[in-house]
């Protein structure tokens, strides 16, 4: 007999999901591909991974639970405009093609449909990373900074009774996220797999400490040291709003976060500056450390009126690399949270950013790999200003 759970869901940042022309829609292929995911992210095997959610390789197999989209005629369309400086950072590329997405607010149903061969954990490890997709990840265009985050509004259909996972929130949303994880990791299904980050082992995540006008000041200072030794026409050294009233306006301020910290960050700067303008005379050897938080990375500098692009290939291959810090806004009744959560390498696992035999190029010159240490500095630089604070683990 199959089993069937129903989620009814709702939309808490605008989500920029669409097919081949990017028209606004819900769409399945995309849903099923973050679930698998987060899948592997917390160290499902491959074999399950096939299993559930199916093989397009040598002897092909479909998985063993479908997916069900049901829109609400609430939905509306979205288009980002002038807002905040923070904002309109997370959402450039977004602005620059005037794609368009679905509004926060939207809403609607998402349904499991359970082979009847599915045992009880199947249906455990799948909704493990269900869980995993909604609460740590976003969905569509721009997820990793904090659009296309969705929470579940209710669940029903044949739910198992000796399952505890909670989709729905009913306490602190950072105590609530850090019970989850750990309810997760005593199943004992998860074992990290080579070469990729493993959410028991490599996850980190920090609350945003909100700001008003009682601790703004700590944000005056935080700004003051990150930026030290720094100058630049373009130099982003104020937020403008000062407060956070709403979703968005913490959306503006996470993204403020990372643009006042990248914005002529050095020695990056200067070391890109002289690569564009003659790499001729540039000797190999250089790294750039924001090379980290994601590729490809572009650089333009109006002085010299140049743009060029830092980018990864193997052999003939174009690498790009998802950043491993990403922006996450949880809302439940009339409370929300932001959280940021980063993904790095220990001495427990130790997945790497590229494969060795990479290579790593800006205008021709090839640069040294970078090291993971900007990301400490960065996530440091904020808790000593009391502008985060750590909840996992």
């Amino acid at each position: 007999m199959m089993k069937k759970i129903d989620l009814k869901c709702k939309i808490i940042t605008p989500l920029f999901m669409g097919g081949a022309e990017q028209q606004p829609e819900l769409r399945t292929q995309s849903f099923n591909g973050l679930f698998r995911y987060w899948f592997r992210l917390l160290g499902g095997s491959f074999e399950n991974e096939k299993r559930l959610f199916g093989w397009g390789g040598e002897k092909a197999n479909k998985g063993i639970v479908s997916i069900n989209l049901k829109e609400e005629n609430n939905k509306q369309e979205f288009q980002l405009q002038q807002q905040g400086q923070g904002y309109n950072y997370l959402g450039f590329s977004l602005r620059l093609t005037n794609r368009r997405g679905i509004n926060a607010s939207s809403s609607f149903e998402i349904s499991f449909i359970f082979h009847p061969t599915s045992t009880e954990d199947d249906i455990k490890k799948f909704l493990c990373a269900v869980w995993c997709a909604f609460y740590l990840g976003n969905f569509g265009s721009r997820g990793r900074r904090g659009f296309g985050s969705i929470i579940v509004k209710n669940i029903n259909g044949d739910i198992l009774h000796d399952f505890n996972l909670k989709f729905i929130c009913n306490q602190n949303i950072g105590n609530w996220l850090k019970s989850q994880l750990e309810y997760i990791k005593s199943l004992n299904y998860w074992q990290a797999r080579r070469d990729i980050p493993y959410i028991f082992e490599n996850l980190e995540i920090y609350k945003i400490n909100k700001i008003n006008k009682n601790n703004l000041q700590n944000l005056v200072d935080w700004i003051s040291q990150v930026q030290s030794n720094r100058s630049g026409k373009y130099l982003v050294n104020k937020w403008e709003l000062k407060n956070i009233g709403n979703i968005q306006d913490l959306q503006d301020f996470m993204g403020f976060l990372l643009m006042a910290y990248r914005s002529y960050y050095e020695p990056d700067y200067s070391i890109a500056k002289k690569i564009i303008s003659n790499p001729q005379n540039i000797n190999e050897n250089q790294t750039l450390k924001r090379v980290i938080f994601g590729l490809p990375l572009n650089f333009y500098f109006s002085s010299i009126r140049k743009r060029n692009q830092v980018e990864a290939r193997l052999n003939e291959e174009s690498l790009r690399r998802a950043s491993p810090l990403i922006f996450k806004i949880i809302q439940f009744n009339n409370n929300f949270d932001g959280f940021i959560l980063i993904f790095k390498p220990n001495n427990k696992h130790n997945f790497k950013f590229l494969p060795d035999e990479a290579r790593i190029t800006l205008a021709g010159v090839k640069l040294d790999k970078p090291n993971w240490q900007i990301l400490d500095d960065f996530i440091n630089s904020l808790i000593s200003k009391n502008l985060i604070t750590k909840i996992y683990p």
